[in-house]
């Protein structure tokens, strides 16, 4: 339940109050490092990589300093090693143990994502919504519905509607809702002015598309019919004319003048690729207040660039080897045709962060580190069920490799103090009968 509640209020965590979102953040923290001390861990698809990743953030803590000290280090890269070097293992254990939780922890974010997406809505007709904590509201035609900015209502938008059609196509309890969450998560999107998060949505929903290529009629029905139905409503209310102009978004996107996005972003990465070239081996510092770039105020819009700008090159190998581990898993699934709303949650926010400033932001890494969750999980049980660990009888739960032989052994001397939480393999089961 706990992982319910931090799922519904990443959307909206901005439009907390903020001892609430300190409660939010020190929950997440404390829901991944407590199961670490009672070893209630499963080994997660690559995860030496994942454990890599946990050592090139306390590394970064003392690496990191050209323009900053290690104590200002430290409250980023704590989080980045806590994300990066546990998240994964605790959540893929969750998701062995309880075969529903990602389920939950999807629907929860549904929930919240669309209360955002309905606010944003409302926000463009020009009523100001009163929130406890920040929210950047509406500017320039643009909304943000509880999040702290347009970007990011798209891009949870668009995880949210690559959850929902696939929720929509898989089951007919609750359509109505599903499809009316749907449908208000695509307005979410239009209404952000995000094109990235549109470009995201793109490459999602092709990778759904190809992982689940025999649903392909239903998936288009569904989407369709639901996208259409909101789209009268608006075009009937006069709605449709206070959302932002996607063509006058593509010319402020795209344009030629120092002013364009592309074009920042362009100025944040020569920035970058400097200071990597004059420092190759020492990060610029973790913290917001040196993540700045060419005016000292825009941070690079590339994660895996600004890692490197920032925490140096054993931060950017690491981005890079999960960015690169999460694209064999995306290959892998379409070939195979097997999890496609994980893959496309990955392939959307990967592409996200390729043109974004994402570095530890708790809204871009659980998404991925839920969806990673999932596949290790399907991965663990498919190992279980084709006997795939072999004659070792190893199992799957870190720090507790025992043999098959001993296990059964227990088994007959009654101890059975661990069978609750810990998930062993086919063949020690097996070995048990």
């Amino acid at each position: 339940m706990l992982w319910c509640g931090v799922a519904a209020a990443v959307p909206l965590n901005y439009a907390l109050p903020g001892i609430a979102r300190a409660l939010w953040f020190i929950t997440i923290m404390s829901l991944i490092c407590v199961p670490i001390l009672f070893l209630r861990v499963a080994r997660p698809l690559y995860p030496v990589i994942w454990l890599f990743g946990g050592f090139a953030s306390l590394l970064a803590i003392v690496t990191a300093t050209k323009s900053a000290e290690v104590t200002e280090n430290l409250f980023v890269g704590a989080q980045l090693f806590i994300l990066l070097g546990l998240g994964s293992f605790v959540l893929t254990y969750e998701a062995v143990r309880d075969p529903r939780f990602v389920n939950r922890v999807a629907v929860a974010f549904v929930i919240g994502q669309t209360l955002s997406a309905s606010i944003a809505v409302v926000q463009l007709s020009g009523l100001s919504i009163r929130v406890p904590g920040f929210i950047y509201g509406a500017v320039y035609g643009r909304a943000s519905g509880l999040t702290e900015h347009p970007n990011t209502l798209g891009i949870m938008a668009c995880i949210a509607v690559l959850v929902t059609l696939k929720i929509s196509v898989s089951t007919r309890k609750l359509r109505g809702l599903v499809l009316l969450a749907l449908g208000t998560n695509v307005l979410g999107i239009v209404a952000s002015g995000s094109f990235t998060a549109m470009l995201a949505l793109g490459v999602g929903l092709a990778v759904l598309v190809v992982c689940m290529r025999d649903s392909l009629g239903r998936m288009a029905l569904w989407g369709v019919v639901s996208t259409a139905f909101l789209g009268l409503v608006v075009t009937a209310t006069g709605a449709i004319d206070y959302f932002p102009s996607l063509s006058a978004r593509y010319a402020q996107v795209t344009g030629s003048s120092e002013t364009s996005s592309w074009a920042a972003r362009q100025l944040t990465y020569d920035y970058a690729w400097r200071s990597i070239a004059e420092s190759p081996l020492m990060g610029n510092g973790l913290g917001a207040q040196t993540s700045g770039t060419y005016n000292g105020v825009i941070t690079v819009h590339n994660v895996i660039l600004r890692s490197w700008f920032q925490g140096g090159p054993f931060l950017g190998v690491a981005f890079a080897l999960i960015v690169v581990a999460m694209g064999v898993g995306i290959t892998k699934a379409m070939l195979r045709r097997r999890h496609g709303t994980e893959a496309a949650v990955i392939a959307a926010v990967l592409t996200y962060a390729a043109v974004s400033p994402l570095f530890e932001q708790r809204h871009f890494w659980l998404p991925l580190l839920v969806a990673w969750a999932s596949m290790s999980a399907h991965a663990y049980h498919r190992h279980r069920t084709a006997g795939a660990e072999g004659s070792s009888g190893g199992t799957l739960i870190a720090g507790r490799s025992t043999s098959t032989t001993q296990r059964a052994g227990r088994r007959r001397h009654g101890d059975r103090s661990t069978a609750e939480w810990h998930l062993v393999a086919s063949t020690a089961r097996s070995g048990r009968q």
